[in-house]
């Protein structure tokens, strides 16, 4: 018959070795998600990096871009935490003034979490001079317009239309470059060559 002190001593030993499994069973689901996150890191696009712990708040606020270059142009972005948001342009020749009236927006995530942003009704007139500040949105499919009027997301490796909206990426600011309010930036997606890239930062008040 076993003796009470063996078999306790028994006993912990196997306490012992199932505490000691499930430790390292957790250590290798850690490093094996430590892993996946560093791979889905290095494979992703430069610039399209998600932010961390990002959330809608941190969207709400005056955003501005500009061409500092003459001519000047400046476009701002001003976004509530209601789901409006409004756009002021000023451009310096030809003189030109929109302010528009508040018009919704909204999130959407792609299946690496990174935000786009979607802006009904923007302008594109700052980012692309030779469209018309009338005009909302990157328009329908042209067939006789360059790229008919489909727009790149470099970071989807696609090509879409923008439709009466603006189409933003929420991106994080890598740590070695200058890091801007809240360490985001807006990009908006382009569809011309010597446009360049569009990029919102916020604007601290």
């Amino acid at each position: 018959m076993e003796a009470p002190d063996d078999r306790i001593r028994r006993q912990s030993l196997v306490v012992a070795v199932v505490l000691s499994i499930l430790v390292l069973a957790f250590g290798c689901l850690f490093l094996a998600y430590r892993l996946l996150v560093f791979i889905g890191r290095s494979s992703t696009p430069a610039g399209c990096i998600p932010p961390d712990e990002f959330s809608e708040p941190k969207l709400v606020g005056e955003w501005w871009a500009e061409f500092v270059l003459e001519p000047q142009v400046s476009d701002t972005l001003i976004i509530r935490e209601d789901g409006l948001y409004k756009q002021i342009i000023h451009m310096e020749s030809p003189e030109t003034y929109i302010e528009t009236d508040w018009e919704p927006w909204r999130l959407e995530y792609d299946r690496g979490g990174l935000p786009y942003l979607h802006l009904q009704g923007m302008r594109l007139c700052a980012a692309n001079q030779s469209m018309d500040c009338n005009q909302r949105g990157g328009g329908e499919r042209d067939w006789n317009a360059y790229n008919e009027n489909f727009y790149w997301d470099f970071c989807r490796n696609e090509s879409t239309l923008m439709v009466d909206e603006g189409i933003l990426i929420v991106r994080a600011v890598p740590a070695q470059w200058r890091q801007p309010p809240r360490g985001i930036e807006l990009a908006l997606l382009v569809n011309c060559t010597d446009c360049g890239p569009w990029v919102y930062e916020l604007r601290e008040p």
